[in-house]
């Protein structure tokens, strides 16, 4: 090396920038235009495995978009890319500003710009790859997926707390959730430039988890609830029962009257089906049956009806009936110790049959039967009709109830039984009416069973007219219907009066269809 030739100087020291992405830039401000071009080459090769080793890394965490792979375009197509590119760059710039999950991206990238800025002096600038861009991009949308994911997740568990702590169930519609969870999403979504992301999958999953949190809720003490609600429809049920059928008696004991109360509460004429129904009454006896004289002061016309009725009451063992004949009385008076049968057009008063009892103390001293004319005799009228409202009005002048109201139940073949079908119902039931009979007034030994019957002379009339009850022959101006209704039904009608010093007339009326 000779003196003139001149010493080459060492190459300047080249300046180097580090980028938080791994990207390694090395510099010589003094290299001449074709010198960095051959540079610049090794210099991307060197970025682009720093970036795969950067993406390696991140892929272990979040699945790498389609869009990251290396797309090769040709000079015109890069070059528009690039514009693209820088438009986007500066969108995602403010978004990775905002965003609290790209904080360390966005401040790598705002590091490279600036040392990319810095040696721009030097006739370099920096434009970022569309793989960079691709793949930055998608790192933010994986991280916006996983915010999200852990939102819905935040909402589900909170939706699910809230159901099981509430006293009552959360009652939303899953599309009433879906817009909860909406609104949830775009509020987060303000700190991302207040661009709303998009929320279908994320409805999806919340309608999903909504309904799966419906169907898996706790039934909240459904078996109790149960059982609150059975002892309190017993205790109110029990409650009505008692006031209807003890109403009365306990009325009583709390220093009232009976009387005080609605005709129910003084009523014993219930609905049966088929055993007695009602308070029976009975004459005077020694426990060893009944004997009692029967009048007949009907017209001749009501004969057979009336033989026929008595005949078949006396089958029973604990009666023994004699008929008596005596002269038709219209007015019906009564007789003590004789129960007396009458007919006559009463009027259109409602009543085919009555049948008034009278009471001296708790025992019947009369009674009497009366047959309206004024239904009975009408056309259409068959004669199972009249032997029907005969032996039924003969039953209660014996003390027997009724045996069932209801005319719709099957047919108990007892005349005590209210019933359209009046064939089936003409005599009494041999098996409950006369054991009803026997409870009342025992059995009579020996019993001859031939009905016996006589006729009185008008001497005798005159002497059994001597005989009335004085008390009900000063009372001719009472009616039954300024007595207490007792009970009223379709088919009957019962009524008590008081006469006094322990007198009573219970009177029962059989209606007409």
């Amino acid at each position: 090396m000779t003196k003139n030739q001149p010493t080459p100087s060492a190459p300047p020291s080249p300046e180097v920038i580090h980028c938080p992405l791994g990207i390694t830039f090395e510099f010589s401000m003094e290299e001449d235009e074709e010198g960095f071009a051959q540079q610049l080459p090794q210099e991307e090769r060197d970025a682009q495995y720093a970036r795969q080793l950067q993406r390696e890394e991140e892929e272990s965490l979040c699945p790498r978009s389609p869009l990251s792979i290396t797309i090769v375009k040709s000079s015109e197509e890069q070059e528009r890319e690039k514009q693209n590119a820088r438009q986007m760059q500066q969108e995602q710039e403010l978004d990775l500003f905002q965003s609290q999950s790209t904080n360390d991206t966005s401040k790598a990238d705002n590091y490279a710009r600036s040392s990319l800025t810095n040696t721009a002096v030097s006739g370099f600038t920096y434009e970022p790859s569309i793989e960079m861009i691709a793949s930055r991009d998608s790192d933010e949308q994986c991280a916006k997926r996983m915010e999200q994911t852990w939102a819905d997740e935040e909402f589900a568990k909170r939706l699910q707390a809230q159901e099981e702590n509430d006293d009552e169930p959360v009652m939303m519609t899953d599309e009433e959730m879906a817009r909860a969870i909406q609104e949830q999403e775009q509020t987060a979504a303000m700190i991302t430039a207040n661009r709303p992301l998009r929320s279908s999958d994320s409805q999806r999953l919340a309608i999903q988890i909504a309904r799966e949190n419906r169907q898996n809720r706790p039934k909240r003490c459904a078996i109790g609830r149960v059982i609150y609600s059975g002892m309190l429809l017993i205790i109110i049920g029990g409650a009505v029962i008692g006031v209807a059928m003890f109403g009365g008696p306990i009325w009583d004991r709390l220093r009232g009257t009976s009387d005080d109360l609605p005709p129910y509460f003084n009523n014993d004429w219930g609905k049966g089906n088929g055993s007695a129904q009602g308070n029976f009454s009975k004459w005077s006896n020694k426990g060893k049956g009944l004997k009692l004289k029967i009048r007949n002061s009907l017209n001749p016309k009501w004969d057979k009806f009336f033989v026929q009725a008595v005949n078949d009451w006396n089958k029973s063992n604990a009666l023994s009936l004699t008929i008596e004949i005596g002269e038709e009385d219209p007015q019906c008076e009564k007789v003590r110790g004789i129960l007396k049968v009458c007919n006559d057009f009463y009027g259109m008063k409602g009543w085919t049959g009555l049948n008034e009892v009278y009471f001296e103390g708790s025992n019947i001293a009369a009674s009497v039967a009366k047959m309206n004319e004024s239904y009975l005799s009408k056309s259409g009228t068959t004669d199972a009709e009249r032997q029907y409202v005969m032996c039924h009005e003969l039953g209660h002048g014996f003390g027997l109830p009724h045996r069932d109201e209801n005319a719709a139940n099957p047919d108990l073949g007892s005349c005590l039984d209210y019933t359209y079908r009046y064939k089936n119902n003409m005599m009494p039931d041999s098996e409950v009416d006369f054991a009803n009979l026997e409870n009342l007034y025992g059995v009579i030994e020996n019993k001859n069973r031939r009905l016996r019957s006589f006729n009185q002379d008008q001497e005798s009339l005159n002497q059994v007219r001597d005989t009335k009850i004085e008390k009900f022959d000063s009372n001719r101006d009472w009616h039954y219907e300024k007595g207490r209704l007792l009970h009223q039904s379709d088919h009957h009608e019962i009524y008590l009066t008081d006469l006094g010093d322990g007198k009573r007339v219970l009177t029962t009326l059989l209606l007409a269809r």
